[in-house]
């Protein structure tokens, strides 16, 4: 397996552990997280690795209540600094709201590190779940 696609599972696996340190470990100073589908009041990019790191403290601390991602496909495309990463996820907010999605993220890595990561996801599904619960249930 590819150096990039090591360093794209090590990400994910932080992801999977909700675990931003891990995951900020492996991007650049100058990472670029482009989420082009963001839900209207979430930022479509984000840049360097300080925003970066304050984007997902939220994401990664109290979010969700569970969630578990049961597939992942990572693989390299032809440019060996490129690497693709196809996933689903199923959990619940802290809101006690179901959540489920799909993602295709597209990396882009220098020197061992990603610089460029967009995510594509279902916004609909993410802005379900954190609106508040219904009342009684």
């Amino acid at each position: 397996m590819s150096e990039p696609v090591e360093t794209v599972r090590r990400y994910l696996d932080g992801l999977k552990r909700l675990d931003a340190a891990a995951m900020v470990a492996e991007v650049a100073e100058d990472v670029a997280l482009l989420l082009p589908f963001a839900p209207e009041g979430m930022p479509k990019r984000i840049d360097g690795k300080a925003a970066f790191e304050a984007f997902l403290a939220p994401v990664t601390g109290g979010l969700w209540q569970e969630i578990v991602f049961p597939t992942m496909d990572i693989r390299a495309e032809a440019d060996p600094n490129r690497v693709i990463a196809e996933y689903t996820s199923r959990g619940t907010f802290a809101n006690g709201q179901p959540y489920a999605n799909t993602y295709a993220n597209l990396f882009r890595l220098r020197d061992g590190k990603i610089v460029e990561t967009i995510e594509f996801f279902d916004p609909v599904a993410l802005t379900r779940g954190l609106a508040p619960a219904p009342a009684g249930g």
